[in-house]
């Protein structure tokens, strides 16, 4: 798992991949992000497109999404939904932990 500083902002290397592991170009794409750890308040970001996708893209998750975080990690969950030509979905998480730099000071 990652960590990152609150007020950080996360760069998210993000790779669509067929049924059989190859490389593809989703059709549409989004993401969502949503805090899930202890004391999670659930979603931060609704779902937001990935305009013109490629075979790989970068979701930037804000500082500001990053921030505000009132105990002293907090666990996130980047959720990736992709539609290929045929329809067919994929959903697949990425999840990291945002450290308060003032807790405990």
């Amino acid at each position: 798992m990652k960590f990152y500083n609150e007020g950080s902002t996360v760069f998210l290397q993000v790779k669509y991949l067929d049924k059989d592991n190859k490389s593809t170009i989703p059709t549409k794409a989004e993401w969502r992000l949503d805090n899930i750890g202890l004391n999670g308040c659930g979603q931060l970001q609704d779902w937001t497109d990935i305009p013109s996708p490629t075979a790989s893209d970068e979701v930037t998750i804000s500082a500001e999404l990053n921030s505000n975080i009132s105990t002293q990690t907090a666990k996130m969950q980047v959720t990736i939904r992709a539609t290929d030509s045929s329809g067919n979905i994929s959903i697949d998480p990425f999840i990291y932990t945002v450290r308060n730099v003032c807790a405990g000071t």
